[in-house]
């Protein structure tokens, strides 16, 4: 989720660099209320089954503990979690 929230305009971020730190007029910032939901409808797919306690991720930053590296993620899981 991480990765999606942030989009750097200038140049690529290089090997290990945080752009959000090293440049932060170069990251767009969102839109809280657009950033919250998208965050809250996410959580669903990754075992948070209630909106009372997705909304409460997202509301007391918790949410921010649920980040994996893209590179561990286990993406066929991912994909079953996301059947209806």
């Amino acid at each position: 989720m991480a990765c999606r929230h942030f989009n750097v305009f200038d140049r690529a971020c290089a090997e290990g660099e945080d752009a959000f730190h090293s440049r932060r007029e170069d990251v767009l910032t969102p839109v809280a209320f657009h950033k919250n939901k998208t965050l809250a409808m996410m959580l669903r797919h990754h075992q948070v089954p209630t909106e009372a306690e997705r909304k409460a991720h997202v509301e007391n930053g918790s949410v921010h503990r649920l980040a994996q590296s893209m590179r561990e993620v286990r993406w066929e899981n991912l994909a079953r979690r996301m059947q209806p």
